[in-house]
Order: structure tokens, then C-alpha cells, then sequence
């Protein structure tokens, strides 16, 4: 076991915190069981004294665990693990990095006297793969569990995995804001200690909206604050207000510019708190003020950090997440409403000191139609990232057991994609794969950097990756540039212009990623035409093609649409990598940025193979060869040498699948002895005839297609027999037996019967006279169906239908015989029918 250094001790005087009465309780806990779970609510102090407490009782040696000594505080966001560690630092007396401190991307604050670190959940990961056996480490303590991250997710089947295979010893602390432990309790087994501090809870007056406002949200939360602030301006406090991005509290800001009093004359300040914020700004919109402040925050306020004497909380009901669109590929920050269990933690805010107010931006009625609880981000995330980091752990999240299984259909699309990229092979990591691991970014944008290492301009490329990780810099320019080569030349210019804050983060990203290939000082550049293959190696399905000559509209690789923002920002050039797309849910993307490629660099990537389509208008099948990438074409030329039978036939019968009875062009003969084979299989099930409708002919032309080239060619075939030749022998005697063809009149000559839908009866039309003599309805399926009768006028018009030729003769034919003999008085009319003599003509008669 290391050796443990003394951690400083408390201040004499700590301000107490709800969590103070359990914290001595965690770390005995922690001594005889691996896991202990804290359930407590947001501003109960769980974050700020667990932690220490637990180190306390490591240094002592209370704790049966062995590592290097560290205790890890890990937070969901970089804005909570910076402000929980300076908070632990104070209350010690230190400053930050000497026992407590942080390590955040881009920000490491730590020495090697470090023992207490909050980090990131990401940082974690990255922590796993350089050291998979934490060697460093002794106890973990995981915040906000209830967040339900994807990073979370991953690192506590990590975790469990490392426990239960190497690092037996390994202690964890599970902290949850949520007071329902039997998720966790179900995971890591029933018999896991559980702690539950009870916050300091105060009444909270929860408003709602009278109706439903269609004015912009900004409007509504300013209008909120200023009516706020003048009813709790008497008790004085603090006003905390929820928006959904950084963009909202900008706005905001600036309608409550104005307010630097309020009624009774006190300062009041306006503030903003969001993770893009330095840490000196966001510890003074945390920092206790005798004066009264308005913070403007992000959902960071809702768990991560606690704001102290808020009276009020004005809620927008919105919240930006990340959510994959399996369209488009890509994910994106999409503004959406927040949970029920949401709106109630951020109401808790308002509560922690005294009586608060929480007014909801929306009415009661659309509150109880909110989902209850936020979606865990398993569920809705790309999960690439996460497979290659197991990959390089040498394992895979089918080896993992999971708080939440990831969804299969998520894992066979990151699966593809990492083999799109040539991360995967049969083994598990490729070489390139291996080096896209150490990278922090996506695969697709490490697929980027690894190639431009491979050409020699890495520097280019990692520029590239880190305008598309971060954001184009002259996003906002009326004039912006949307072609991705141009972007990654301004990014060094001294009068690059643009948002000054996200060229900065461009070029941050851009060094962290030289520094993670080993090249920190790489100079070499590479063409366009590099560039750009460096990009689609990264985004190989984003290839597009111009619709037309001047189209804004283009077909991606993928098979998707997708249109530029606005026309003149790629206004020549066939083809382009449309690297940033907008989803919009419907056939088409928005591309916001793109890349320009010249068409011969695209020919060298595609594929050539044999395309056969089929013709509308010829009704014929055409064949060529074509060059392809992906659903794309590319060029297209003549067909060179044979083509496979096999290929036509199929063209042939996909063309045909519509409508193979047009495609067929079925003769009279055809059609008739077809209509009569369905009556019969409708009414005799038991023949087990074959597939006879529109679909089952599908199947004939399946078997007349081999060495046809079109429906011309099907046509001169023998199509009805065919068609015959899918029944057996018996099945066809049977049709001819159960539904002939034509009935033996009483005169001797024949007539043809109409078969029409299998379910109805067939027709047979022959004129009155023919009939005599006749005194039943004659009858087809073997005696069990009549058939329908149209008993013809001599002028060959229906004089009567009927089914029941007896009751016809009984009952109506003396009406229609006294109508009908003196209009044709030629014709036989006979007082009784059922007697007289038929005739197919009329005969001559007697004066």
C-alpha cells in the first residue's frame, strides 16, 4: 500500500450543511462494504464534504484500499468539477492544486501533491485508457449520477468491470440527487449501503402560466425577473432564471440592461452562468453578494451547483441536449422541453434558505403532459466514441454489464461507421483505428487527423477537425465563408475576424490535437485537394453531387438530400463533402459547411461496376457502367462485354413488381382462363391452388424473364401457359370441371360464361327463347353455386337477372312477356316457357 500523506483538517468553523450528519457515516460505510450510495438533494453538501471526508479516512487508514492514494470527484460538467474543487480548497484553507484540484479539458490544475481531483466524466475515460488499472487511485467518488450521461453510463460498467476483475479494492461512492435508490441498488446488488441526507427545504410557491404565450422566450423571462424582483424587493434575495443556451442569456442580458436598482433603491446585478464561462466568472455569479443579483444560467444551475439565497426561479421550460439524428449521421444540440423531475429540481433552487417562488413559463395543463423524466442520453447519443474507447480497453460493450443496455439498433450503426472509417476489421482495432483512440474528438474527426499524419499535414488537418469540433468562427458573418478549405486558411490570420471566443477554441482544439499525435510544432500544410480527402475520410457518406447546373440542391452519398443555407456560398463545382448538416426531419439536410472537390479526385474514389435500369418509357431494360460512391453516382458510360442474363432478369422483375398483370399484357384468353382459376381457388381453398393474384404473377414473370430484355420480349412468350404451368395437372382439370368455360343451351349451341371477382357468381347472357324448356337455374362448382342469368330482350338488353330461373318463370315472366310481345312480335311468347319449344332465332308464325 502507498504511503498516505496528512490531508489539511477542517476549518474550525465549517457553515454547516444538511450532509454534515451522514458524511462521518459514508466513509465508515465505505470501510466495509466497495460501494456506498448517498441519495441527497441539489444544496444538501454532498459535493463539497463527502469527498474530503472520504480522503480523511483514507489518510487514517480506515479504508481497506489499496492504489496510489487519489480520491476522484467526478462531475458531469467542467464548470461543476472546477467550482466543487476551489469550494473544497477554501473550506481547507489552500489553494487550488496543492491537495484539491481539478482537471477539466484544457484546464489542469494539479501537482504532485494533488490528492483530491474532480475531473470530468470524460477526463475519467481518458484517465482509463492511459492507466486501466487506475494504479493511482483508491476511491472513486461519482456525483449527480441520476444525470444519466453516456459518459456516466460507460464509466460506471467500467468501473464495475475493473472491481470485479483487478482492482477488488477499488472503493466507489455513488452520489444521486434522486431520492429513489433502487436503479443503483439493482445494479451494484441489494445489499449496498444507503445514505440519505434530507436537503434544507423551504416552501416553494409553484406558479404556472394563466394561458399559453406564443411571444419569444427571452421576452417572457425578462418581463418574468423585473415582475419578480419588485414583488420579493421588500425581503431583498437573489433571482435565478433558466434558459437553453448561452445565445438566450446573451439576449436577455441586454433587455435587463437596465436594471441596476429596484424599487426600493438596492443594486441589483445581472449575471450569466454557462459552461463557456471562465471559472473567475462563474464562481462570481455563484459568490454570496450583499447585493441582489439576477444569474441567467443554463441548466448547469439545475443540480451541478448551488446558487446560495435564491427567492425566486423563473423556468423557460428548455434545455438544450444532444441528441443523434440517424438521418443526417451526425449529432446535434437540439432545444427541448425539459422533464417534469426537471422543472422540480430547478423549482428546489428557490427553497434552500427560505420560503421561494418558482414561476413556470407555461401553463398547468402542458406541465402534466411533459415527460416525467429526462431521457439518459444511452438511449438518444451517436455511440461510436464509446466503442472505440472499449476497443482500445480490449473489450466491447457486449462484455459490459450496463446500468442500461445501449439500444442494439444504435450499436450496429456506430458499428458501421467505425468500419466506414476503417477503425474496425475482423480482429478489433485497426492500426489507424489505434491512433484514432488517443485522439479526443470523434472518430470521424480523428479519422481526419490520422490521414492528414499520413500525407504529411497534420496541422491542416487537425484544423479542419477542430472548425468542425468547435464551430465556425464566422458562423454569424452576413458574409460567411462556407467552403471548409477557406475556413482552415483564416484560422492563423491576424485579422481572421469572427467570434473571437470560438477562434480561440478552434485553435485550442487544433494544438490539443498536435500534442496527441506527438507533432505539437507541426508546420507541414497540405493542398486542397488533400485537405479535402483528409475530410472524407472522416465523412465518407457526406460526398455530394449538384442536382442540376446551378442547384442549391445536392444527393449525398448516403442517399439523403440535402440543400445549401443560401446559393452563393458553393456556387460552382459539381461536387462537394457537405462536412456540416443541419437535420431538419424531412428528405432534405441544410449544409452549413462544406468543402469543394474536383471531380476527377472523386472518379479516383469511386467504384465501377455494371448498372442495369429498366426504361419507362422503352419498357426496356438499359444497361452501362457506372462509377459510384456510396448511393452516388458519378459518371456513367456504355456497358464494354457481356452482360449477366442473370441482372437483366432481375431489373426486369423489380420493373414488373408494381403491376405484373400490365407488365404481362395479358391476351383475352389469358385473362379469362386467370378469372376463372381465382373463382375456383376462392371457393375451393382445399385444391390448394398456387398464388393466382396480381402478386403470385410476379412469379411467372420471374420464370419468363432469363433472356429477355424487355416486356416485349416477356409478352411473346408463352404467357398463359405459363401462368398454366403453376398448378398441377389435377388442379387444372379441376378448374375446367368447377368453372367451365361456356354452358350447352337448350337450343344445343353454347354460351360463354363471365367470370368477373372470385367471389361473385358468373354470367351467362343468352336472349329469352334460348331458355325454354329450361326449368332450374343452371349451376357451376360442381352443382353448389347458380349462376347469374341476364335473360336478353331480342334488342340484346337485359330484360330480367336472376339467379332463380324457376321463380322467374313462376312469378315475372307473364309482366315481362306481356311487355316485350307486342315490341317484337316475331319472337316466341309462350303462356308457359317451361314447355315451349327454345329457339335461337325466331321462327316464322303462323297469321
Amino acid at each position: 500500500m502507498s504511503s498516505r500523506r496528512r490531508t489539511p483538517g477542517r476549518p474550525s468553523s465549517p457553515t454547516p450543511l444538511p450532509v454534515d450528519t451522514i458524511v462521518d457515516t459514508v466513509a465508515a460505510e465505505l470501510a466495509r462494504a466497495p460501494v456506498v450510495i448517498v441519495t441527497a438533494p441539489p444544496g444538501s453538501g454532498k459535493t463539497t464534504r463527502v469527498p474530503p471526508a472520504v480522503l480523511r479516512a483514507l489518510d487514517a487508514g480506515a479504508l481497506p484500499t489499496e492504489g496510489g492514494g487519489q480520491v476522484w470527484l467526478v462531475q458531469p460538467r467542467r464548470v461543476a468539477a472546477r467550482l466543487a474543487a476551489r469550494r473544497i480548497a477554501e473550506e481547507w484553507g489552500e489553494p487550488p492544486g496543492e491537495t484539491v484540484g481539478w482537471q477539466v479539458r484544457f484546464d489542469d490544475r494539479t501537482s504532485a501533491r494533488t490528492r483530491l481531483v474532480a475531473m470530468t466524466e470524460g477526463m475519467v475515460l481518458r484517465r482509463i485508457q492511459a492507466d486501466p488499472f487506475l494504479e493511482d487511485v483508491s476511491v472513486v467518488v461519482l456525483d449527480e449520477v441520476h444525470e444519466r450521461s453516456l459518459d456516466l453510463d460507460l464509466l460506471v460498467a467500467l468501473l464495475h468491470d475493473l472491481r470485479a476483475d483487478a482492482r477488488p479494492d477499488l472503493r466507489l461512492v455513488v452520489m444521486s440527487a434522486t431520492l429513489d435508490p433502487g436503479p443503483l441498488l439493482a445494479f451494484f446488488g441489494g445489499g449496498t449501503p444507503v445514505l440519505h441526507a434530507a436537503g434544507r427545504r423551504y416552501d416553494v410557491d409553484v406558479r404556472y402560466l394563466p394561458r399559453a404565450s406564443a411571444a419569444p422566450l427571452v421576452g417572457q423571462v425578462a418581463g418574468a425577473v423585473r415582475r419578480l424582483l419588485d414583488e420579493t424587493a421588500p425581503a431583498g434575495g437573489h433571482i435565478l432564471a433558466f434558459l437553453p443556451g448561452v445565445g438566450e442569456i446573451r439576449r436577455t442580458q441586454e433587455l435587463l440592461v437596465d436594471l441596476t436598482p429596484d424599487s426600493t433603491g438596492a443594486r441589483i446585478e445581472v449575471l450569466p452562468l454557462h459552461g463557456r464561462l471562465s471559472l473567475d466568472a462563474q464562481a462570481r455569479a455563484l459568490a454570496p453578494t450583499a447585493h441582489r443579483k439576477v444569474v441567467l444560467a443554463t441548466n448547469i444551475a439545475e443540480t451541478s451547483v448551488t446558487l446560495v439565497g435564491v427567492v425566486a426561479v423563473v423556468d423557460g421550460g428548455c434545455a438544450r441536449e444532444l441528441r443523434f439524428d440517424p438521418s443526417t449521421g451526425i449529432s446535434h444540440l437540439e432545444t427541448v422541453e425539459i422533464s417534469r423531475a426537471s422543472a422540480d429540481q430547478r423549482a428546489g433552487r428557490a427553497g434552500r434558505t427560505e420560503a421561494g417562488i418558482a414561476l413556470r413559463l407555461w401553463t398547468a395543463d402542458q406541465h402534466r403532459l411533459r415527460r416525467p423524466h429526462d431521457t439518459p442520453e444511452i438511449r438518444r447519443a451517436d455511440l461510436a466514441p464509446m466503442w472505440v474507447r472499449l476497443l482500445d480497453l480490449g473489450t466491447t460493450p457486449a462484455a459490459l454489464r450496463w446500468l442500461e443496455p445501449p439500444p442494439a439498433a444504435a450499436l450496429e450503426r456506430a458499428h458501421a461507421l467505425l468500419r466506414s472509417l476503417g477503425v474496425l476489421d475482423g480482429a478489433g482495432l485497426t492500426p489507424r483505428g489505434r491512433a484514432l483512440a488517443q485522439l479526443p474528438v470523434h472518430p470521424r474527426l480523428g479519422a481526419v487527423v490520422v490521414h492528414g499524419q499520413a500525407l504529411g499535414g497534420v496541422r491542416s488537418a487537425a484544423t479542419a477537425a477542430a472548425v468542425v469540433s468547435e464551430g465556425n468562427p464566422w458562423g454569424r458573418e452576413t458574409d460567411r465563408a462556407v467552403d471548409l478549405v477557406e475556413l482552415v486558411e483564416r484560422v492563423d490570420r491576424r485579422d481572421a475576424g469572427g467570434s473571437r471566443r470560438r477562434l480561440e477554441a478552434v485553435r485550442r482544439v487544433r494544438d490539443q490535437l498536435l500534442r496527441a499525435v506527438g507533432a505539437p510544432r507541426a508546420r507541414g500544410t497540405l493542398s486542397d485537394a488533400e485537405l479535402v480527402d483528409c475530410v472524407l475520410a472522416g465523412f465518407p457518406e457526406r460526398l455530394a453531387r449538384r442536382r442540376g447546373a446551378g442547384s442549391i440542391r445536392f444527393k449525398l452519398a448516403s442517399g439523403r438530400g440535402a440543400v445549401l443555407r443560401r446559393p452563393e456560398l458553393l456556387p460552382h463545382g459539381e461536387f462537394c463533402v457537405a462536412v456540416e448538416l443541419q437535420g431538419r426531419g424531412q428528405r432534405e439536410d441544410v449544409i452549413d459547411l462544406a468543402a469543394a472537390i474536383d471531380g476527377s479526385a472523386v472518379l479516383a474514389r469511386a467504384q465501377w461496376g455494371v448498372d442495369a435500369r429498366f426504361d419507362a418509357g422503352s419498357q426496356r431494360v438499359e444497361v452501362a457502367e457506372v462509377a459510384t460512391v456510396g448511393a452516388l453516382e458519378v459518371a456513367r458510360r456504355p456497358a464494354r462485354g457481356a452482360v449477366s442474363e442473370a441482372v437483366v432478369a432481375e431489373v426486369l422483375v423489380e420493373a414488373a413488381r408494381s403491376d405484373p398483370e400490365a407488365a404481362l399484357a395479358l391476351t383475352p384468353s389469358a385473362q379469362a382462363w386467370l378469372r376463372r382459376a381465382r373463382f375456383v381457388a376462392h371457393h375451393r381453398p382445399d385444391l390448394d391452388l398456387p398464388d393466382l393474384s396480381a402478386a403470385g404473377l410476379l412469379a411467372v414473370v420471374e420464370v419468363l424473364a432469363p433472356g429477355c430484355r424487355s416486356f416485349k420480349d416477356l409478352r411473346a412468350r408463352d404467357v398463359l401457359g405459363a401462368i398454366q404451368g403453376r398448378c398441377t395437372w389435377p388442379q387444372r382439370q379441376a378448374i375446367d370441371r368447377l368453372a367451365p368455360v361456356a354452358m350447352v343451351l337448350p337450343t344445343g349451341s353454347r354460351r360463354t360464361l363471365t367470370y368477373g371477382e372470385p367471389a361473385s357468381a358468373p354470367v351467362l347472357a343468352a336472349r329469352i327463347q334460348q331458355l325454354f324448356s329450361w326449368t332450374e337455374t343452371p349451376r357451376v362448382l360442381g352443382g353448389r353455386l347458380p349462376v347469374v342469368l341476364h335473360l336478353l330482350a331480342p334488342n340484346q338488353r337485359p330484360a330480367q337477372v336472376t339467379s332463380d330461373l324457376a321463380s322467374f318463370w313462376a312469378n315475372t315472366w307473364q309482366e315481362v312477356r306481356r311487355d316485350l310481345r307486342g315490341r317484337y312480335p316475331k319472337h316466341a311468347w309462350p303462356e308457359d316457357p317451361r314447355t315451349a319449344l327454345p329457339e335461337d332465332r325466331p321462327r316464322r308464325r303462323r297469321s
